[in-house]
């Protein structure tokens, strides 16, 4: 009874002004929203430029190792990389800075590393990455005639010793004892993994991620230029990614 007291064209003038409400609404709702996004927008703009502002002062992902894509290369990175650093006479200038701290490092860890008699800055040291000794070829070797004391350090990354390999070193430190009384043969590798056959109870185990990233981490206050301090910190990064 109560629809009959309105006429057709009453109905469709409510539906039509309905309509209508909606269709406001839903304009209203949009512009809303378009104005809510908008300072969103500008938020993130503006947090956006903060950002790039920060990369320009700092570049926190800068590293040339990354670059060269050379952050898990055993031979052309990190071998000549540690051989450089631990060279007392190298362009780095820090002298006998970084030699300290490994030989520290290792003692260390274990307690009977042999260390020289004297002071290491006391004496001239030679450094050779990858000469043939007629027992293997060393990645590095580093001695001092004077101290009667060298290191003979092969470097694993994605590699294990081949058969026979460090048993060969062990050797070549048997025959030089009458030139270096105190030597050590260091298996430098990610995790520290012990090496293969008879020759792991010449060696000493040393890690990329613990050891070594420990040895740079304590010389690097100590750098004195900002050059080598930046290389340093890059290298830190390297080691984080192995």
């Amino acid at each position: 009874m109560g629809l009959n007291r309105y006429s057709l064209a009453d109905i469709q003038e409510f539906f039509g002004r309905y309509r209508r409400l909606q269709e406001e609404w839903a304009d209203f709702r949009f512009e809303s929203f378009r104005a809510s996004f908008d300072r969103i927008a500008l938020q993130m703009e503006e947090l956006r430029e903060e950002d790039r502002r920060r990369e320009r002062g700092t570049a926190p992902g800068h590293n040339l190792f990354f670059v060269l894509q050379m952050a898990r290369d055993e031979a052309r990175a990190h071998t000549p990389v540690l051989s450089y650093f631990l060279d007392p006479e190298a362009a780095h200038g820090q002298g006998y800075l970084f030699l300290k701290h490994f030989v520290n490092a290792c003692k260390g860890k274990y307690e009977n590393f042999p260390v020289p008699e004297r002071d290491i800055g006391s004496a001239l040291w030679h450094v050779d990455s990858e000469r043939m000794t007629g027992f293997g070829r060393p990645d590095i070797m580093l001695g001092s005639v004077s101290l009667g004391y060298r290191l003979i350090i092969e470097n694993k990354i994605d590699a294990r010793d081949h058969q026979g390999q460090l048993d060969g070193y062990a050797k070549l430190i048997r025959k030089d004892q009458g030139r270096y009384a105190k030597q050590a043969l260091v298996y430098l590798t990610v995790d520290g993994q012990t090496p293969s056959g008879a020759s792991r109870s010449d060696s000493f185990q040393i890690s990329y991620k613990l050891d070594l990233a420990e040895m740079f981490k304590a010389a690097l206050s100590d750098v004195m230029a900002p050059n080598v301090k930046a290389t340093v910190e890059q290298y830190l990064e390297v080691i984080r990614t192995l």
